[in-house]
């Protein structure tokens, strides 16, 4: 008759511990799902308003978000702004204020998390609050680089010691995913604000040539300029004036917005040595004046003018007259906007020339849509390069996509090499021959080599350019078959790519750390780089570093999912499901298959004897020597506590029975710290009519029998009970 199965007190406690491990597993892995998909949400939007609405929407998914508030740090204003803020669950507008002595200040200027209780605040770290001041306070501050760019943070009104630093370490992995793309957001804003400035601009140049050729009339002409260019500028006044026949006087030819009797007064013309429009048609200079209050060549025209535009009109380098705007605001106009507004009056002066200005502006547009595709293209991508978490399948992604939308022939993916973090290891390359592949990425570059060439005279916004002829720098790598010049395509230009040239644009975590380099080369316009084409690499760039920084936190994430904090082995809940994979594989195929259950002898003594500390150094170590122990194949975890198992795939009873007393003697001879040691091994194999769970109960039994057997003890089951 079969005894009852009478488990170790131990084991009891590691199985009433389980749930709690499990528990703790599921959270953990709710977390970083969580924290990837924060990730993938902030990374596909592009405006910031949208970028903010994310950062809360996601975050809310992992903390209480019913009091809290995303702040923006404007370097030049010396501002803080509060885009998003929520107060007892109500969105709220808080104003902007200088530099203060906030909290926020506090963590935009230590750059580090606090975390604080109502108790602790003080005068030092007084918090400017709308209302009353919270009963908890988590903040992190949001940093790219060198960068501080705002803070996030949490607040409760109700709960004293509301947040962990469980909860500190999440929000602070939140605010780091979230920097880079804020940084993104704010630059796509900056270059989406450029570009519609200029389209707007291309678009009112476009249309004052059209309102200027559809007429050979020269008053409609200038009474069509005149209209046009107040509009678009918003001027309160303007008017076209012309040179007399003699070059003495300026003529009024169209004018609006200015009283009468000062209109009747100007149409009879004034000496160019008068005012601001005489300084301009003498010297043929645009002027653009902030405060005319504060110029010495202003003439009064109106009482209300407090700014002034006047720009010459000229053919061929020769003055035929002024266009001036007038504004009731101080500082209306300003360098740029008098540079669009002088194109304005040349067009008008080279009417003649009208189809040559046209083409002009056609070019302009098609250069901007070119822009614009480039940019939605390296949008399209990145969100594919986002969903995409294996680095040997996303890396090839990143290259054959830089040649598919960028323009780049060849370009060359770098990383830290895992084994020397000194050096560069190309990982992933497109347009290199495959035996001049084959050799590159058996080499490493070192570090210092691109940081030695990281130099202002190479660098164009974040990436560098070194030119052929800086040779003893610009050889990243031996590129004779990249060269684009051929006779037939006429002389090289000076502007023109040569194969010894290199670019390449650095890749940073959100730490600001080195993770990257990403090399080009044989760009299919033959040019070196503009500005403009470095700096959609660049959008690229950040993206794919983004890429390869979430497919480096997944698989850090995941190992952490399935081993043990302490000693680096598998855990219970993860082992147990390679048990069932490993059962189902041997019985399939029909090959042996082994398991130990192992538990270290006395350990409750040690570790009360000697304290928790030296207890996790014993388990440290006899980690150790189990993983020296076992074969590579074999798969080896933590149970629970001080009990461990094996699976020992291909092995039977004889060869598992071998191996568990090598572990036994092993574990005894070991010169473990404070006292000898030793371990209590049950040995089971598998049998036709057995499970997973069949097969780790009948380890189990061994395991308890060596235990009543004296300790120090290998037991074999369940044939019969075999003792060394």
């Amino acid at each position: 008759m079969t005894k009852p199965l009478i488990l170790p007190r131990s084991q009891r406690r590691a199985n009433s511990r389980q749930p709690l491990h499990r528990a703790s597993a599921r959270r953990l892995i709710a977390e970083l799902n969580a924290l990837q998909e924060i990730g993938r949400a902030i990374s596909r939007e592009w405006h910031l308003s949208d970028v903010l609405e994310k950062i809360y929407e996601q975050t809310s998914r992992l903390m209480d978000t019913r009091d809290f508030y995303i702040a923006l740090y404007d370097y030049e204003k010396n501002k803080i702004e509060f885009p998003l803020a929520l107060a007892g669950g109500e969105r709220v507008k808080w104003p902007p204020r200088r530099w203060d002595s906030g909290l926020t200040e506090w963590l935009l200027h230590h750059r580090r998390p606090l975390r604080l209780n109502a108790d602790t605040f003080n005068e030092s770290l007084a918090p400017i609050v709308y209302g009353a001041a919270p009963m908890s306070f988590l903040g992190v501050p949001i940093v790219l680089g060198e960068h501080a760019l705002g803070a996030l943070s949490v607040q409760s009104m109700e709960q004293y010691e509301a947040y962990s630093a469980r909860d500190q370490h999440i929000l602070t992995m939140i605010a780091d995913q979230a920097a880079v793309a804020i940084a993104n957001a704010q630059r796509y804003e900056a270059v989406d604000q450029q570009l519609q400035q200029r389209v707007g601009q291309l678009e009112a140049l476009e249309a004052t040539a059209r309102d200027l050729n559809a007429t050979l009339n020269p008053d409609t002409i200038l009474d069509r300029l005149l209209a046009r260019v107040c509009s678009t500028v918003g001027a309160n006044a303007g008017m076209v004036c012309l040179l007399s026949a003699d070059r003495a006087a300026l003529l009024v030819k169209a004018m609006m917005g200015y009283p009468e009797e000062i209109a009747y007064y100007q149409k009879n013309g004034w000496s160019i040595q008068r005012g601001l429009a005489g300084l301009v048609a003498r010297t043929g200079e645009a002027d653009w004046t902030p405060d005319v209050r504060l110029s010495l060549h202003y003439s009064a025209s109106r009482s209300s003018t407090l700014s002034q535009m006047t720009v010459p009109i000229s053919h061929n380098g020769d003055v035929l007259g002024v266009l001036v705007l007038e504004s009731d605001q101080l500082g209306a106009f300003s360098k740029d906007l008098t540079g669009f507004v002088s194109q304005i009056a040349d067009h008008a002066a080279l009417s003649i020339q009208n189809a040559h200005i046209y083409q002009e502006v056609v070019s302009q547009r098609a250069l901007l849509a070119q822009r614009s595709q480039q940019l939605s293209e390296v949008l399209r991508i990145s969100q594919a390069l986002s969903a995409n978490l294996n680095l040997d399948v996303l890396l090839p992604e990143i290259v054959q996509s830089i040649r598919a939308s960028l323009g780049f022939n060849i370009a060359l993916l770098s990383l830290i090499d895992s084994a020397d973090p000194t050096m560069m290891r190309r990982r992933a390359a497109v347009g290199v021959p495959e035996e001049q592949w084959s050799v590159l990425k058996q080499q490493l570059v070192p570090i210092e080599w691109f940081k030695s060439v990281m130099r202002d005279e190479f660098q164009i916004s974040r990436s560098y350019y070194i030119a052929h002829t800086h040779a003893d720098h610009s050889v990243i790598w031996s590129n004779t078959q990249a060269d684009t010049y051929r006779p037939d395509l006429g002389e090289r230009n000076v502007d023109e790519w040569h194969s010894e040239d290199a670019l390449f644009v650095p890749l940073y975590d959100s730490d600001g750390q080195l993770i990257s380099i990403l090399s080009v080369d044989d760009p299919s316009d033959r040019r070196i780089p503009s500005l403009d084409s470095v700096q959609v690499l660049e959008i690229f760039a950040t993206q794919a570093a983004i890429a390869i920084e979430n497919a480096n936190l997944y698989t850090t994430t995941r190992e952490l999912a399935i081993t043990d904090g302490l000693t680096g082995l598998f855990n219970q809940s993860h082992f147990m499901g390679l048990l069932e994979r490993e059962v189902l594989m041997a019985l399939r195929y029909a090959y042996p298959l082994s398991f130990l259950a192992l538990d270290l002898d006395l350990f409750k003594s040690y570790n009360d004897t000697y304290g928790h500390l030296a207890g996790n150094v014993l388990l440290r170590e006899f980690a150790q020597i189990l993983r020296k122990g076992v074969r590579e194949v074999d798969l080896v975890a933590r149970s629970g506590g001080e009990e461990f198992a094996v699976i020992l795939p291909k092995t039977d009873a004889s060869g598992a029975l071998q191996l568990a007393e090598r572990l036994r003697v092993a574990t005894e001879t070991f010169p473990f710290p404070h006292r000898r040691v030793t371990v209590s091994i049950g040995v089971a194999s598998l049998r036709s009519l057995m499970n997973a769970t069949t097969l780790h109960d009948k380890a189990d039994q061994a395991l308890y029998e060596a235990k009543r057997h004296g300790r120090n003890t290998v037991i074999v089951a369940p044939t019969g009970i075999e003792s060394l």
